[in-house]
């Protein structure tokens, strides 16, 4: 909830230019280029706290 807010967009959305999901054992955030200026560092904090949660580490993925 945190996350989303974060990032100013619900990412349920498919157009949100934003994906979370669980992939290989961590939780990774796809963005999209055209919304990559909303990931700063209060998103990389709370994403980090959210895969601390489940005890999996983060990655953040850039997609053209």
């Amino acid at each position: 909830h945190r996350l989303a807010s974060a990032l100013r967009t619900p990412l349920y959305q498919k157009r949100s230019g934003f994906s979370l999901k669980r992939a290989d054992d961590r939780l990774l955030l796809q963005v999209a280029a055209r919304v990559k200026d909303l990931v700063v560092e209060q998103v990389v904090k709370d994403l980090d706290r959210l895969a601390d949660a489940f005890s999996l580490p983060a990655e953040i993925q850039y997609t053209a």
